[in-house]
C-alpha cells in the first residue's frame, strides 16, 4: 500500500535529511511538496513538533529558468529544493505542488489578468486561466518547477 502526505517545504527548514527521515519511518513513501502556494495558515503537521504557521504566498523554489513577464511570484525562500533531495536520498518520492493561479499578490497587482464572473466583477485571489498571458505562466511556472524534483544523472 502507498502512503502518500502533502508537506510544505517550511517542515524542513532546520534539518531536511532528519524530517525526510522521520517521514520514512513512519512508512510515506510519496510526499507532495508546496513549490507553489498561496498565502494562509498551515498545519504543519510534517514537522516534528507539528506547528501552526502564517505562510506568504508565492514560490518555495527559485525557478530555473527565471519566470519572464509580469507575472513573476516572489521567491519566499528557496527551500522546496533542499527538501526534494533530502527526501529523494531515504526513498520517498516527490512530486511539486504548485498552486499557480491562485495567488492574491498576482491578481491585484495585475487586475485586467484577474478572475472575472458572470457580471463582470474581478476577484483579487485569481488569475484567469483563458488569459494567454496566464496560460504562458503556467507553463513557464511548471517547467521552472521541474528542474528541482528530477533526479539527478
Amino acid at each position: 500500500m502507498r502512503t502518500e502526505v502533502y508537506a510544505h517545504p517550511v517542515s524542513f527548514r532546520t534539518d531536511p535529511a532528519g524530517q525526510a527521515a522521520r517521514l520514512a519511518g513512519t512508512g510515506v513513501d510519496r510526499v507532495r511538496l508546496a513549490f507553489a502556494y498561496h498565502s494562509g495558515r498551515w498545519l504543519l503537521s510534517t514537522s516534528a513538533p507539528a506547528s501552526v504557521a502564517d505562510l506568504d504566498g508565492g514560490l518555495w523554489f527559485a525557478p530555473v529558468p527565471p519566470l519572464r513577464g509580469r507575472l513573476r511570484p516572489a521567491v519566499v525562500a528557496d527551500l522546496a529544493g533542499d527538501a526534494a533531495t533530502a527526501l529523494r536520498a531515504v526513498g520517498i518520492e516527490v512530486s511539486a505542488w504548485l498552486v499557480g493561479l491562485h495567488q492574491s499578490a498576482l491578481a491585484t497587482a495585475h487586475p485586467d489578468l484577474a478572475l472575472r464572473n458572470a457580471f463582470d466583477h474581478r476577484y483579487r485571489h485569481a488569475l484567469c486561466p483563458s488569459r494567454a498571458e496566464v496560460v504562458d505562466h503556467a507553463v513557464a511556472l511548471v517547467s521552472g518547477a521541474s528542474s528541482p524534483i528530477l533526479p539527478s544523472s
